[in-house]
């Protein structure tokens, strides 16, 4: 009689090495789903550097307002985005002030923190000197733009805590917040548009391994070697 089928031994057998074929790939193939995350948050913040040339083109030589404001509709507006209300508090990433400059607004999006209300974060430095000074800040303020954060990854804000302010602090504030979610790294937009991949440095505020600072070496206890990134004028020091 012939035989069709399998028998058990040869079932269990073929379910073995599916297993252990999916246990082979699926590192695989979540190293490229990881990688392909990471291009896509460059090629967002890379569009908001774009963006912020565009608006300080237009605007003489300012960047965009970082500070919130109420906009005289009472509607608060960040630098990424706007507080709206209605029907519920979520944050609305079609208005703020780069909104005339962006065609896509997934762009405020990191795709390896989706379902979050902000994932990026602005040089806390820009507002301080935004509030000092009654403007926002001149391109001219900047004494080394390659040197100097504009924006990067950050820890994310849920849809429901909307009050925290979208931004990175200076190392020295002890809010590290920056987010390395692309295997360790995050993606740091410069004000002079480039891009770099940078491990942030962990401290003991730090609540995940992944989560501090962006720094030129280690904490080294000294104001300005700590927040050498974040500064605005650095010829001085």
């Amino acid at each position: 009689m012939k035989r069709t089928g399998l028998t058990l031994v040869e079932l269990l057998i073929t379910t073995a090495i599916l297993a252990l074929l999916a246990a082979l790939l699926f590192p695989v193939f979540s190293h490229a789903r990881s990688e392909a995350f990471q291009v896509t948050c460059a090629n967002n913040l890379k569009q908001v550097g774009l963006a912020t040339a565009l608006y300080a083109q237009d605007n003489d030589g300012t960047l965009f307002p970082g500070l919130r404001h109420a906009e005289d509709t009472g509607i608060i507006t960040a630098w990424c985005d706007c507080q709206v209300n209605q029907p519920s508090p979520h944050a609305d990433k079609s208005c703020g002030p780069l909104s005339t400059y962006v065609k896509d607004v997934d762009i405020w999006t990191c795709p390896a923190a989706p379902d979050t209300a902000v994932t990026y974060g602005l040089n806390i430095a820009f507002v301080r000197a935004e509030i000092a000074d009654g403007h926002p800040v001149w391109l001219s303020q900047i004494s080394d733009p390659s040197e100097t954060i504009l924006a990067a990854d950050r820890v994310p804000i849920p849809p429901d805590q909307l009050g925290q302010g979208p931004y990175i602090f200076l190392p020295t504030d002890r809010q590290p917040v920056v987010a390395g979610r692309h295997s360790g790294l995050a993606s740091v937009l410069w004000v002079d548009g480039h891009l770099r991949a940078e491990r942030p440095v962990t401290s003991p505020q730090s609540s995940q391994i992944n989560e501090g600072d962006i720094l030129r070496s280690t904490r080294t206890g000294s104001l300005k070697e700590e927040n050498y990134y974040y500064q605005l004028l650095k010829a001085s020091q």
